[in-house]
């Protein structure tokens, strides 16, 4: 009942960013595509699951597509300098990372873990900076600006999801179910992240001249 119902979750996310859909412009557009993506892999695996066919291979290779999503996002929003090199080097070493991951895996592993963990880790520390330069810039209290939702949201699950992948592979090749019983910490920062990219979602719908 979980996956399907995180499906619905995302749904109405999708759907109430999807109202103000024509005032997503710049930076957003590349979070808006992601969300929709978010939507048809969530949806993808939801029907894998019921059919009773492993759908870890999706996430896997969905992967890579919104860490790229999320690098657009955060080099047009932040328009400065050292992004564009510092990015430039981690698609470098993220791309060699995945692929020798890629080429050495074997089987038994439920994720490219080494290769999330730097993908995660550096979109966590580049939204973080995003996130304290709103707050020195805004001039209305910041839980109003719908940009402090979406950062935090990425903010959020990107950082408490560090330790859980790290560790997800080595328990899972001694208790694969105890593993799978941890993929639970995820949906809860699932359901909380999306909650609030849906509060952004909200105050644009409410305030459509609010970017």
């Amino acid at each position: 009942m979980l996956p399907l119902t995180k499906v619905i979750f995302l749904a109405l996310v999708v759907a109430l960013w999807t109202i103000r859909a024509g005032a997503v412009s710049g930076a957003l557009r590349f979070f808006y595509l992601q969300l929709v993506l978010s939507l048809i892999v969530e949806s993808i695996c939801t029907v894998l699951r019921a059919l009773g066919q492993q759908n870890i291979a999706v996430y896997n290779a969905y992967s890579p597509i919104e860490f790229l999503l999320f690098l657009g996002y955060a080099q047009w929003s932040i328009q400065r300098g050292w992004a564009s090199w510092s990015n430039g080097l981690i698609i470098l070493v993220y791309g060699a990372l995945l692929t020798a991951e890629y080429h050495g895996w074997a089987g038994p592993e439920l994720l490219f873990s080494r290769s999330l963990l730097l993908a995660w880790g550096y979109l966590a520390v580049l939204f973080t900076y995003l996130l304290v330069q709103l707050a020195r810039d805004t001039v209305q209290p910041i839980w109003k600006e719908p940009l402090f939702w979406v950062y935090l949201s990425i903010v959020l699950f990107y950082s408490a999801s560090l330790p859980f992948v790290g560790l997800v592979n080595h328990i899972y090749l001694t208790d694969a179910d105890g593993a799978r019983d941890l993929l639970l910490i995820l949906d809860v920062l699932y359901f909380l992240s999306y909650g609030f990219v849906g509060v952004a979602g909200w105050i644009r719908w409410r305030k459509p001249s609010l970017s």
